[in-house]
């Protein structure tokens, strides 16, 4: 015995440095994830892909785990996101999260080391997920995990062989066969309600992104009742789903697995409408389409292109436009100023003249007679004057007939070539009105130049002066087509850049003033605010502002980003709910790798992209698996399609729609037309076992399948039963005895004595039996009825209430001597005992109103009940 005991020791012993070896390794790789952001090994929380999602090495109750189990916990999760450091999409945060629940579950039953983990204490483990949580299944498979990364690695002192979850935890009969869940078949009514619903659709279609949207979403159930497909395979469904062969024709469906489209048989009776479906699809999402073909191909919407090209075009033409206003200007004004310097009298180029001559030469002259003033007038207007001495200090001062021409020449010449400060401020504000005054914009103000003296002022204003030196101020031709520049074409790059305002105008699918502050696109324009000009509302037609200007260049790339980060996020969002499809089955996916080869443009289902709740028809975006569940369920923001298309249908029936029930629904319909099981799920794309969670045939169905095999050969079967068939058959017994036989032997006949049922004859007996008060679930029957005016009624349930207390205070005398079997028989009678008290009080709160007198009955379990375990067609006959 001591050399057992002391192999455990050494065995535990290479346990705790296999760990601690492979918390180094860990500890090295931690250091290389990109996943886990902005934390050290030894914090008690890692962020795992943002910062606001915290994995937590704490118990489930938020104390602190122990030690070793916190290391473990640490080591596992490492080595998971390193095995998977490749993969093209990380783990999702719940995934994560919940992969390590397990050793938080330890934790809290009471385990603190590797040590203590044995096939007892995981057997336990099994029995405590049963009792404690409400659907064990999963952490169940997350346990597996663990405890197989435990054994792969001998962390354990002894190998722990672990049971099948679904088996073990799982919801099964009294057989061990697993339950398909009953909230996952459509009710009748849904059924219903969704065809009404498409109707509607149709009728209020009015070609809107909105209407377009709605009528996706319904017709996404096309796939989804006529091929039992999962939502997530409905939307990636590629753009041609439909092929034929062999005069068949099959629906190309993706597989979990990421493979090749599997071509999937479709029925004959539902050809036309998948037909149908696919081309209306077409049509309704070729804008969109067209759009992602543009953004994969070129990289860019050609219509950005266009508008930011005709923009710039109308910006270059309004500034050739207003030059060419300005050369028509100084031609005009040069004109002017030639007829403006005809001189008085005809000179002689070699002639000279004596200044006081000029007055009767020139046009405009000075009218002073002193030979200084004359001098320094004419020297102003820049004529070149010799000047001849006639002593010491006087001189005589002459002005050739060459010179006058010249300086005349040069004065028309400085007209043709320098616009006057208001006529520039009249071509750049040409729908002014009122007076012009002079600008103090500071462009203008550095390039004016003021002319000084009278000659200046009369040959640009054609004002009449007097000798005294007036002034006036001019810009050049070159400086005033650089000012027109700058105001027509805004003083920037116009061929790269835009205002941001105008932006908002030249793609007002993309912006507005309520929202293009608050979607982030700060990167798009400048990070401070420059000068420039824009067009002008009021009396100018330009004016200086002040604000940013957006890169045209980054706002392609910008979309053509959003495009792809959009669809990204969409094609994320279909793999996760896709893998949550499976699991809310109670199925575990042995590979998780569920991408697909397929662009966006690819996709059947397109629609308008959604950005700050408003639809965006240029940024085409995949259909969402939320998209379509707000669609039928509603959200914060919208009321469910049933009620905003005004079905009428109760709440709990149009909030009972799930993305799975027609998945059920066509398969339950596939066995109840007894298709060998085989069948069934190769055609949905299951195993074996998974096709057990969809069956929602009863056992009295199932029954029917089997006797109508029976009677077809009943050679197929062993057992009493056939062997009674075949020696009826040798016996040559009337075969129309056998059916009756069958159903005696297969079939039973149940009734409820407490009240009736509201379901017609044609529907079998309800399975409940005894369960009226009770259901599926402790919440009664949706069927039962409770008469307020049969006093039968109202003593059978008193005496069902009585008899449940009575014997609640005996049970629990029993339960407390020790008799464990007691606790089940107290729910049962605790269910009795609170339903029984309901329905009592409700009634005579009913027959106390006096605006109710006119009810005869009510259902007390009508929202909250259970179905009795009928078709789930809900017609219970053959057809």
């Amino acid at each position: 015995m001591s050399d057992v005991i002391n192999l455990i020791r050494l065995k535990q012993e290479t346990n705790s440095q296999s760990l601690a070896e492979l918390e180094q390794q860990a500890r090295q790789r931690f250091e290389l994830l990109p996943l886990i952001i902005g934390c050290d090994w030894n914090d008690v929380s890692w962020s795992y892909l943002k910062s606001n999602q915290n994995i937590k090495f704490q118990m489930i109750g938020g104390e602190e785990l122990p030690e070793s189990l916190a290391t473990f916990c640490k080591v596992y999760l490492v080595n998971m996101l390193w095995a998977q450091r490749l993969r093209a999409e990380p783990y999702s945060f719940s995934h994560i999260k919940s992969s390590i629940e397990p050793i938080k579950i330890w934790a809290e039953m009471g385990f603190e080391e590797l040590s203590d983990l044995n096939q007892e204490a995981y057997d336990a483990n099994i029995v405590y997920l049963r009792e404690r949580y409400a659907e064990p299944a999963k952490n169940g498979v997350s346990l597996n995990r663990v405890v197989a990364y435990l054994n792969d690695n001998h962390l354990l002192s002894a190998h722990i062989d672990t049971v099948n979850i679904h088996k073990a935890l799982g919801k099964t009969d009294a057989f061990g066969r697993v339950q398909a869940k009953k909230e996952k078949m459509p009710l009748p009514e849904l059924v219903k309600a969704v065809i009404h619903l498409k109707w509607a659709v149709d009728d209020a279609f009015d070609g809107s992104s909105k209407a377009i949207n709605d009528k996706l979403c319904i017709l996404t159930q096309v796939f989804q009742y006529g091929l039992g497909l999962r939502l997530g395979e409905v939307l990636r469904l590629p753009l041609n789903p439909l092929i034929e062969m062999d005069g068949e024709m099959f629906c190309l469906v993706w597989t979990e697995k990421g493979s090749e489209p599997m071509a999937r048989y479709i029925p004959t009776i539902w050809r036309k409408a998948f037909k149908d479906a696919v081309d209306e699809i077409h049509k309704l999402t070729k804008g969109y389409r067209d759009a992602a073909i543009q953004f994969e191909q070129q990289g860019a919407l050609s219509f950005i292109d266009e508008r930011f090209d005709a923009y710039v075009q109308e910006k270059e033409s309004i500034f050739e436009r207003k030059v060419q206003q300005l050369d028509e200007l100084l031609l005009s004004k040069k004109v002017a100023a030639e007829q403006l310097w005809q001189l008085k009298a005809s000179i002689d180029s070699n002639e000279r003249f004596e200044l006081k001559e000029l007055a009767n030469i020139l046009p405009i002259s000075s009218k002073a007679t002193d030979s200084t003033s004359l001098l320094k007038y004419y020297n102003g207007m820049g004529i070149e004057i010799e000047s001849k001495p006639l002593g010491s200090r006087k001189h005589k001062h002459y002005i050739t007939g060459e010179a006058i021409a010249k300086c005349i020449d040069e004065i028309v010449a400085m007209r043709a070539n320098h616009v006057t400060e208001l006529e520039l401020l009249k071509i750049l504000n040409a729908h002014s009105t009122g007076n012009t005054k002079a600008s103090n914009d500071s462009l203008i103000r550095e390039k004016v130049i003021r002319l000084n003296g009278n000659f200046n002022a009369l040959t640009f204003t054609s004002e009449k002066t007097s000798d005294k030196a007036l002034s006036v101020k001019v810009v050049s031709r070159q400086d005033a087509i650089d000012i027109i520049r700058a105001y027509t074409l805004g003083g920037y790059d116009h061929q790269k850049q835009i205002p941001l305002k105008e932006l908002e105008g030249l793609l007002p699918e993309f912006f507005n003033q309520k929202t293009a502050s608050k979607v982030g696109l700060e990167d798009l324009w400048s990070a401070e605010k420059c000068n420039f000009y824009v067009k002008h509302r009021g009396n100018r037609e330009y004016a200086k502002t002040k604000g940013y200007l957006a890169d045209i260049g980054k706002v392609k790339s910008y979309f053509r980003a959003e495009f792809e980060r959009m669809n990204l996020d969409i094609d994320q969002e279909l793999i996760e709910e896709s893998i949550h499809e499976y699991q809310l089955d109670d199925i575990e996916i042995s590979s998780k790798s569920f991408s697909i080869h397929q662009k966006t443009s690819e996709y059947l289902f397109l629609r308008a992209g959604m950005r700050g709740g408003e639809y965006y028809d240029h940024l085409p975006q995949i259909l969402g698996y939320f998209a379509v569940a707000y669609f039928f369920g509603g959200n914060d923001r919208q009321h469910s399609a049933f009620t905003r298309y005004g079905i009428d249908v109760d709440d709990y029936i149009a909030e009972s729609w799930q993305s799975h029930k027609g998945r059920h629904w066509q398969t339950t319909s596939l066995f109840r037309a007894g298709l060998a099981e085989l069948v069934v799920n190769k055609w949905m794309g299951r195993t074996t076992g998974q096709g057990e969670n969809y069956d929602h045939n009863t056992g009295r169905e199932r029954a029917k399948v089997v006797a109508d095999a029976m009677l077809d050969d009943s050679e197929r079967f062993l057992g009493e039963i056939p062997n009674k068939l075949r020696a009826w058959k040798e016996q040559e017994i009337q075969t129309s005895s056998l059916p009756e036989h069958l159903t005696s032997t297969l079939q039973s006949i149940q009734y409820s004595p407490l009240g009736y049922c509201t379901r017609a004859l044609y529907l079998k007996p309800c399975e409940f039996n005894l369960k009226c008060l009770t259901g599926n679930e402790g919440k009664g029957c949706k069927h039962y009825i409770y008469d307020l005016h049969d006093p039968s009624h109202r003593e059978k349930i008193t005496a069902e209430r009585d008899r449940s207390s009575l014997e609640l205070s005996r049970l629990f005398e029993v339960y407390e001597k020790g008799v464990e079997a007691a606790k089940m028989h107290i729910e049962h009678h605790m269910t009795i005992l609170r339903n029984t008290t309901a329905i009592l009080d409700n009634a005579e709160m009913i027959l106390n109103d006096s605006q109710l007198d006119d009810i005869q009955d009510y259902m007390p379990f009508k929202k909250d009940g259970s179905f009795p375990d009928d078709c789930p067609f809900q017609c219970g006959g053959d057809e």
